[in-house]
């Protein structure tokens, strides 16, 4: 409004005063031209960071998008295979499949039954589990209702066929130590798409006996909330998509353009955007702009995220078979117009009404400038907590893997316990039990007592110390702690990430070694330093040993290493390791954010250095030299004690 007023003030001026001279309209022209060439200058240039810093934006949160969607993809197959792998392996099933040949044999079917309802009761994105003999008949199949969610086993009468199936075919002649795991598509049920829609992978395990192969068991695994979550974290413009290798739309477009291949439907992205399509299948990864709208894409096989799964777990005694199918991720966002188009002519105009305003203008370019600034600070921060929060993730993966060994031996033994005691009332009631049978089952469900407590004994433990590591690595608490208990809690909690393979870790500490500092921003450094040697410094399959070694040096710091002896890093790309998005595993979940958090974190929150060495086939040493209390910048939110809790 005030710059308004001034411009009506001078545009009346001549009415009231005389006319300037030559002169003074020479000076006034050139000041005009200096600063509206000035000013038009740094709104282009403004434009151009604007632009820059939305891309920048975009590009993180899509790469976000896809690593976390790497993650939940191996996280529920992973889920789904060692539970199949559990079920066919039971007594019940081996059971069942010895009297396929004629009728089965009521009592397997019943038992059967009841393992396959407890598994979808426990499991809610498990949607059907059946057994199919050799011809592709279905045996049993329970299911969870498509519209109530309720579980519910099919009749008889109401079983079906699957012998046309794909994945009965290809999974029927698979070895006893294979899996099959579907491509991802739409359930079906007597030959019609069932409604609503069911996303579907099927996972599959051949159940084989002395003659030969028995049937399978086909467990479905429902996708729906998979493909809800390419919703997370779009804002705006940005979408994220997910295709398969033939450019149908599996999430992320209209419900019209999803799942064309199940309807005979040409919407695909190679008719809708041939050129973009071109790249992507000759490239794989990178990014592109099509009518003012960027892609960026990245192309994985489902089959490499599940192989890497098992191999990283108890799995890894079997085979995969997969459909060597693509998902394409892609994200994309509008490209930002250029500062001469129509929709920004109004934004030149006022430039040049006003160019009198000077001060007006500068202040609000200071005052923009520094929120600008503030926004990518603060960006930063969250950044580097979506980081912290990431790594946490990882350490609940493994924390629910322990702690379901202990809770799944309870529930067993609360089972038999209660089976007994079942027994022992129906005996008492009835007058038919002897004081032999009467002193066995005492015996018995004492001893399931003592084994019951000492499994939830044995769980309670790992979550108390997963609470601890939980609070330390999401908050930046200042505290005193033992640094030697303080690693071996860290690294019980990584240990699961190490099940299945060769490599052990190795702590070197004095067990009395205090710290005056921040447990959560070291915990999250330790962690990814271990993550990264983890991932980066062994093969598939070979032997090593990563090492933590804590030494006091005479000028109140703690030299601080994390050692591999793996096949180190090639010269060329020891420079760059600590460089934003610089990572040679993009196209398995890598980020490039690791270890350049690592070093804002050792440099801004614990005051310390970072840094490197490493020879190609002699290991990686990383050394941190941080002070043993933490300079006087933060207020220490707990007392100062001796105690590591």
């Amino acid at each position: 409004m005030s710059t308004t007023g001034v411009a009506e003030k001078r545009i009346e001026a001549p009415s009231r005063l005389p006319l300037p001279d030559l002169s003074t309209c020479r000076v006034t022209l050139l000041i005009f031209s200096v600063l509206a060439t000035v000013l038009i200058t740094a709104l282009q240039l403004f434009h151009e960071v604007d632009a820059q810093k939305y891309r920048d934006a975009n590009l993180i949160a899509s790469e976000r998008n896809i690593i976390r969607s790497h993650y939940e993809f191996r996280s529920f197959i992973g889920d789904a295979l060692s539970n199949l792998l559990a079920v066919a392996g039971s007594p019940q099933v081996r059971a069942l499949s010895l009297s396929t040949e004629g009728d089965p044999d009521p009592v397997s079917r019943e038992q059967v039954t009841e393992l396959f309802y407890r598994l979808l009761y426990h499991k809610p994105n498990f949607a059907q589990l059946r057994y199919l003999d050799m011809n592709g008949e279905e045996l049993i199949r329970v299911q969870r209702n498509n519209h109530t969610g309720r579980i519910e086993e099919i009749t008889h009468q109401a079983l079906q066929s699957k012998a046309d199936r794909y994945y009965f075919k290809d999974a029927i002649t698979l070895p006893d130590q294979h899996v099959y795991i579907s491509p991802l598509d739409l359930n079906m049920e007597y030959g019609q798409v069932e409604t609503p829609w069911q996303p579907v992978i099927r996972v599959v395990k051949p159940i084989h006996g002395a003659s030969g192969n028995r049937g399978v068991i086909v467990l479905n695994v429902s996708a729906r909330n998979f493909l809800r979550n390419f919703s997370i974290g779009n804002a705006g413009n940005r979408t994220t998509a997910l295709l398969n290798d033939q450019g149908y739309w599996l999430a992320g477009a209209q419900d019209d353009q999803l799942w064309g291949f199940m309807f005979d439907k040409d919407s695909t992205l190679q008719i809708s955007h041939p050129g973009l399509w071109a790249q992507i299948l000759e490239q794989g990864q990178g990014e592109a702009t099509v009518n003012h709208r960027h892609y960026l894409f990245s192309s994985i096989t489902p089959g490499d995220v599940v192989e890497e799964e098992m191999l990283n777990s108890a799995l890894s005694g079997y085979s995969l078979e997969t459909e060597n199918d693509r998902w394409i991720f892609l994200s994309a966002y509008d490209v930002p117009a250029p500062i001469w188009a129509p929709e920004h002519l109004t934004r030149l105009l006022t430039v040049l009404l006003i160019a009198f305003g000077t001060s007006v203008f500068i202040s609000r370019t200071i005052a923009a400038r520094r929120q600008a600034e503030k926004i990518n600070e603060k960006n930063e921060d969250k950044l580097q907590q979506m980081e912290r929060l990431a790594s946490l993730g990882t350490v609940v993966a493994g924390v629910a893997h322990e702690v379901n060994t202990p809770v799944g031996n309870a529930l067993t033994i609360a089972s038999t316990v209660k089976e007994h005691a079942d027994e022992l009332t129906a005996g008492i009631r009835d007058g038919k039990i002897g004081r032999h049978r009467l002193s066995s089952l005492l015996t018995d469900i004492d001893h399931g007592t003592e084994m019951l407590t000492e499994s939830l004994r044995r769980a309670s433990n790992i979550i108390q110390n997963f609470k601890e590591v939980a609070v330390d690595q999401t908050s930046e608490r200042r505290r005193r702690f033992n640094l030697r208990e303080f690693l071996q809690e860290l690294v019980a909690l990584q240990e699961t990430q190490f099940r299945g393979s060769a490599i052990a870790i190795k702590i070197e500490c004095e067990p009395h070694q205090m710290l005056d500092s921040l447990p959560g921003p070291l915990g999250q450094v330790i962690s990814n330093l271990i993550a990264n040697a983890r991932i980066h410094a062994f093969e598939a399959g070979t032997s090593g040993q990563i090492t933590i070694t804590a030494t006091p040096t005479s000028d109140d710091n703690i030299m601080l290493s994390v050692s591999d002896n793996g096949r180190g890093i090639p010269a060329g790309q020891l420079a760059k390791i600590f460089d934003p998005f610089f990572t040679t595993k993009m196209n398995t979940g890598g980020s490039g954010l690791g270890l350049s958090i690592v070093q804002n974190i050792v440099n801004s929150l614990l005051h310390g250095e970072i840094s490197v060495n490493s020879l190609p086939d002699e290991g990686t040493h990383f050394t941190l030299i941080i002070p043993t209390r933490l300079p006087d910048t933060r207020v220490t939110d707990e007392p100062v004690t001796g105690n590591h809790r």
